[in-house]
């Protein structure tokens, strides 16, 4: 890439080209371009404009007609036939975990004070429908979910239970306490329900379904017993869901 960029979203193309929407390029970012991989080339090119926004989008979706949606400050189709940019004047929601669901809609998360609720937005007819029962927790900043789209076309949801550390305890008392906590989103009933979780938590981890009823958790972080630090790990993980 020409530029060091931060917090790349890649987003494959009809054309197997891979786009790359990032949040920082050079020190001018408001008026940097994109880039775009060609995988056959091994190249690097330019969108012919950009976003005008200092950050890039929270989530960029595919649509039908295989156009990308990115939704950001402001909304923008990504028009693949002529490599730019078009700003939408239709406003669009994006919750703390945005997770795509077919071509014409997205699952919205949003944690409040005890619990976080969700909705699916449907692009096309520009309404919300809200999921019916609610996840009975809530995630704070650092600790937000992690989800992936099922084979079945339902979503998990991994989320981090923290808990505070007492500084008055001694090390060996202030034993590990991260947990996970695992949902599926069920698409046909529209509700969600909790499943055992993967043993092992650890933060901003890649996780790719495996199409077998696994998933696979790589790298991501972890913070020790006695201090939250967080410290880095290269291991994998394979979590075997359960229905």
């Amino acid at each position: 890439m020409k530029y060091n960029v931060t917090g790349c979203e890649a987003v494959k193309l009809k054309n197997n080209h891979i786009l790359l929407l990032h949040k920082r390029g050079h020190a001018d970012n408001t008026k940097d371009k994109y880039e775009i991989y060609n995988p056959e080339k091994n190249e690097f090119y330019f969108t012919s404009n950009t976003t005008h926004a200092p950050w890039a989008s929270k989530s960029a979706l595919t649509l039908d007609n295989k156009d990308i949606l990115v939704i950001e400050g402001s909304s923008y189709i990504y028009k693949t036939e002529n490599n730019s940019f078009e700003k939408i004047n239709t406003s669009l929601p994006n919750g703390r975990l945005m997770v795509q669901l077919d071509g014409n809609s997205y699952l919205n998360i949003e944690p409040v004070k005890n619990y976080s609720y969700g909705y699916v937005y449907d692009i096309k007819h520009n309404t919300e429908i809200p999921v019916k029962n609610h996840i009975n927790r809530t995630w704070t900043i650092g600790t937000y979910p992690q989800a992936v789209l099922l084979d079945n076309g339902n979503v998990l949801i991994l989320g981090i239970k923290s808990k505070e550390i007492d500084y008055s305890k001694s090390r060996k008392s202030n034993k590990k306490h991260d947990k996970y906590s695992a949902y599926i989103y069920d698409k046909k009933k529209n509700e969600f329900y909790e499943i055992p979780a993967p043993p092992y938590p650890v933060y901003s981890a890649g996780i790719v379904n495996l199409k077998n009823g696994s998933i696979l958790i790589a790298g991501g972080y972890y913070r020790t017993n006695s201090m939250p630090v967080a410290k880095s790990l290269n291991k994998i993980q394979i979590y075997k869901y359960k229905h």
